[in-house]
């Protein structure tokens, strides 16, 4: 006999929400298209105790950390990329001179020069 806190009886039970249902079937297809796209193969080859050993200093290294940390400002760029696309328009020289006098225009551009300054020592360090 079967309690109705026992284990066994809440799995019979969500078995019959028509939800668990849809979710399972969900489930199903996103395993299919792993299967069919080879990245199924994938996770099993990551999920391993030994690669899982090996993969886990890197994954908790201090530049994923402060990616981790970061990821609400990279998401915030993301997004103001995004929107940037959709409302650029091409602007010549004087267009441009004019648009330095915005102080977003500055403040984006003085990011970018930090950006590229950043970029060219990483790329100067990786070719000594």
């Amino acid at each position: 006999m079967v309690s109705a806190g026992d284990p066994l009886a809440q799995a019979l039970q969500s078995l019959e929400d028509p939800r668990f249902a849809e979710s399972l079937s969900k489930l199903a297809r996103i395993l299919a298209n792993l299967e069919e796209s080879g990245l199924l193969d994938v996770l099993e080859a990551v999920t391993r105790p030994e690669v899982v050993e090996k993969l886990w200093p890197a994954l908790l290294g201090p530049g994923v950390l402060r990616l981790l940390d970061r990821l609400d400002r990279v998401a915030d760029v993301a997004a103001a990329l995004g929107e940037a696309v959709e409302e650029a328009k091409p602007v010549g020289v004087s267009g441009l001179l004019a648009a330095l006098r915005d102080p977003d225009v500055a403040r984006g551009l003085g990011v970018l020069v930090a950006f590229l300054k950043k970029l060219g020592a990483t790329a100067g360090s990786r070719e000594a």
